[in-house]
């Protein structure tokens, strides 16, 4: 995944954090036809909300002492989703350092890799 994303090996625990969270929400377990996410739960998991790990996003920053031509957002990556809240985890280029936002738009636009015939 590191390698996909294109990113720095010191994202590692990112990538872990992720698999781990989306074999929660998604996988089946054996005899039970149900991912652990409903047998902890009792209702099937919602994955709406997943996006592709390292995909660029824009963090909206919330600094009251912004002025009124100044960027409302930071660039940054998509690392996951936060375990204390529903907010998602992103690298900001900016302060250089991982954050997490409920105020993250994601970059839909991917770009397409051209194939060689």
């Amino acid at each position: 995944m590191l390698i996909a994303a294109d990113l720095q090996p010191k994202f590692w625990r990112e990538v872990v954090g992720i698999v781990v969270y989306t074999l929660n929400q998604t996988q089946l377990r054996p005899n039970n036809e149900k991912t652990p996410y409903e047998l902890w739960k009792g209702s099937p998991a919602s994955v709406k909300y997943f996006n592709i790990f390292g995909i660029k996003c824009f963090i909206k920053i919330n600094d009251g002492s912004l002025g009124k031509f100044d960027s409302q957002v930071d660039e940054g990556i998509f690392l996951g989703y936060s375990k204390r809240s529903k907010a998602y985890k992103c690298y900001n280029n900016r302060l250089w350092k991982i954050v997490e936002s409920i105020d993250v738009k994601i970059d839909e636009d991917l770009p397409k890799k051209e194939i060689e015939d």
